[in-house]
């Protein structure tokens, strides 16, 4: 009867120690999540500026005009909203 009783304290440690390290990994996601999503945005606002000066630098090189615009101004107008 013993090791009846001790193959249940090692299971009920087993359960416990699953179940702590389940809401360790569910409380690390939820914390990560927030900082994920925000870079997320900054990563999609980036690739959009990058697109944006890719066909400007394009539609100069077609029309044969010369830049007009500095990577500054193209920046500023882009974070305005001003493609």
């Amino acid at each position: 009867m013993r090791q009846t009783s001790t193959t249940i304290t090692a299971r009920q440690r087993g359960s416990s120690l699953l179940l702590l390290a389940a809401l360790m990994l569910i409380s690390v996601l939820a914390v990560s999540g927030c900082n994920t999503v925000s870079g997320m945005g900054e990563d999609l606002s980036a690739a959009g500026q990058g697109i944006d000066r890719s066909s400007e630098s394009t539609q100069d090189q077609l029309t044969d005009k010369p830049q007009s615009r500095t990577q500054q101004q193209r920046d500023s107008d882009y974070q305005a909203g001003r493609y």
